[in-house]
């Protein structure tokens, strides 16, 4: 019966949670945030990408590539458990993911890095995350009130 009760409750709010999630900057920092798993299995740019691999398949991972979105993974659980709302989480989520994607992609190449690590500073000088604009339920409590 919960998870009956969760299901009904997520469908019911899942257009207000596309409508928040579809807005241009958590679109675009989607992107950027995939962005080296995104290059690592297209067929047509992999082919193109050095590998430290033993069988030289530039297409998949090597070690040192997957121990760094394990450690990514441990370090986002660990931030997220203080983390009370959505935003939080997502905001948690994507800035980890693009510090380890600067990490992975100047471990690919320099170039291919300094061109992530430009995009990224243009995206945070350009665009700002979109702000709260609902109902506040804050209550403010003074020395009269509080007895």
């Amino acid at each position: 019966m919960a998870l009956l009760t969760t299901l009904f409750a997520f469908l019911y709010h899942l257009p207000q949670v596309y409508k928040w999630l579809l807005k241009p900057y958590y679109v675009a920092s989607l992107f950027m945030s995939i962005a080296f798993l995104a290059v690592r299995k297209t067929p047509g740019i992999c082919d193109q990408l050095n590998t430290q691999r033993e069988d030289g398949n530039p297409c998949d991972f090597d070690w040192r590539e997957v121990e760094i979105l394990m450690f990514l993974s441990a370090i986002v659980m660990m931030k997220n458990r203080r983390a009370i709302t959505v935003e939080q989480h997502l905001g948690n989520i994507i800035l980890f993911s693009k510090v380890a994607n600067v990490i992975l992609f100047f471990r690919l190449d320099i170039r291919i890095g300094l061109l992530y690590l430009t995009l990224c500073i243009v995206f945070l000088m350009t665009c700002k995350p979109p702000l709260y604009m609902g109902p506040e339920y804050i209550k403010y409590f003074s020395d009269k009130t509080i007895d």
